[in-house]
């Protein structure tokens, strides 16, 4: 299933955000591990975002995280930036393409009692980076005072 589809699919069954798990690649000492998948548990359906070595892509499947070969697992739910939108309704999700074609990333949006929370996630050198984003107010910026 492509990931237009899967993206579909995941919205339509997911609901709030329940809990969330890395898979974390081991680097050795004296290096910086990574992430190479992130597991979404939702009420409706459980999601897991992974780093496409091959391409350098982003792929997402509609099933529990599968942790490869040199990773283990980091429960991350209480972490930023997941502490903030857990028990949020996951409310869009965009598939954000790149200037070469290629599938990088997926912007999700939470909200609860009209605040929005935007989590994205893109797939750089490999590794799966994630950014949590806010809205700047247009009308705040015009109307400061210099």
């Amino acid at each position: 299933m492509s990931n237009s589809n899967q993206i579909r699919a995941l919205f339509e069954a997911a609901g709030k955000l329940l809990a969330v798990r890395y898979s974390v690649y081991n680097s050795g000492l004296n290096r910086k591990d990574w992430i190479d998948a992130v597991e979404l548990q939702f009420e409706g359906v459980v999601v897991t975002i992974y780093a496409e070595t091959d391409f350098d892509t982003i792929q997402i499947e509609l099933s529990e995280l599968r942790v490869r070969e040199d990773c283990y697992v980091k429960e991350a739910t209480s972490l930023n930036p997941w502490d903030k939108v857990t028990g949020k309704l996951l409310e869009w999700i965009w598939l954000l393409i790149n200037q070469q074609g290629y599938e990088d990333g997926y912007r999700f949006e939470f909200s609860s009692k009209g605040v929005k929370e935007v989590i994205t996630f893109v797939v750089i050198a490999s590794r799966i980076q994630i950014y949590h984003s806010e809205e700047i107010k247009l009308s705040e910026m015009i109307n400061e005072t210099p």
